[in-house]
C-alpha cells in the first residue's frame, strides 16, 4: 500500500468532540420540545413563550457554531488522512469542506464525500492501486444519517413557516381566539415531535459513522 502518512492527523480528538456536542444538541432538542408543550398547555403563550424559546435558542446557536466549526474540520481531516493512506479519485480536503456551503449541491455532496471517507478509511481495504476503495459497499449508516437530517430539517421548516402564518391570524388579546391560538400551537408542537424525534435519530447516526471512521483511520497506522 502506498501511503504517506507524514500528512496524517488524527481525528479522534475532533470525534470527541463532536459526540460530546452531539449529545448536548440530542438533550436541548428534548428540553425545548418539552418547555414549548409546558408553555402551551399552561396557556402561557406570550410573553413566557418568548423567553423560553429565546434562552433555548440562545444557547442552540451557541453551541452550533463550534459544532460547525468541527464538523468542516473533521471532513477536512478525515478526507486528507484517505489521502495519505493511497485513495485516488477521491474530493479533495478543500472541497469535502467547501461543498457545505454550494446550495443545492450541498444537497447531496457532503454526503458523497462522507461515503468517500467511510470506504476509504475500512482497514480491511489495501489501497495498492488507490482506487480499492471504489469496490466497497456504500455505508447505511451514512445514507441513514444523511435522509433523516434531510427529512428533519426540511419538515421544521415547513413546519414553521405554516404555523408562523396560522397563529398571526389570531389575536391573542381575545379570549375566544387566545384560546384557538393555544390549540393551534399545541397542534404544532405535536406535529413537530416526529422531526425532533428523526433529528434525534440523525444525530445518533452520525455519531456512530464519526466514531467508526476515526477507529478505521487510527487501525490504518497499525
Amino acid at each position: 500500500m502506498n501511503m504517506d502518512l507524514t500528512s496524517y492527523r488524527s481525528i479522534g480528538n475532533l470525534t470527541d468532540w463532536l459526540v460530546r456536542f452531539s449529545v448536548v444538541m440530542i438533550i436541548i432538542s428534548i428540553i425545548s420540545t418539552a418547555a414549548e408543550f409546558y408553555v402551551t398547555l399552561s396557556g402561557a403563550i406570550d410573553e413566557s413563550q418568548f423567553t423560553i424559546a429565546d434562552i433555548i435558542g440562545t444557547i442552540s446557536f451557541v453551541i452550533s457554531i463550534p459544532i460547525i466549526i468541527i464538523v468542516l474540520v473533521w471532513f477536512y481531516r478525515a478526507t486528507k488522512n484517505i489521502y495519505s493512506f493511497g485513495a485516488k479519485y477521491v474530493n479533495s480536503p478543500g472541497m469535502a469542506v467547501v461543498w457545505w456551503f454550494i446550495p443545492i449541491m450541498n444537497l447531496w455532496k457532503p454526503h458523497e464525500v462522507a461515503q468517500q471517507i467511510w470506504r476509504a478509511s475500512n482497514p480491511e481495504i489495501k489501497l495498492t492501486e488507490g482506487t480499492e476503495w471504489r469496490k466497497v459497499p456504500s455505508s447505511t449508516i451514512i445514507k441513514i444519517w444523511w435522509v433523516l437530517g434531510l427529512v428533519s430539517i426540511f419538515g421544521v421548516i415547513v413546519v414553521d413557516h405554516v404555523a408562523s402564518d396560522l397563529i398571526s391570524q389570531y389575536n391573542t388579546i381575545d379570549p375566544e381566539q387566545a384560546e384557538e391560538a393555544r390549540f393551534m400551537s399545541l397542534y404544532v408542537n405535536l406535529v413537530t415531535i416526529p422531526f425532533v424525534v428523526i433529528s434525534i435519530f440523525s444525530i445518533i447516526y452520525f455519531m456512530r459513522m464519526i466514531r467508526q471512521v476515526s477507529t478505521w483511520q487510527y487501525h490504518e497506522l497499525i
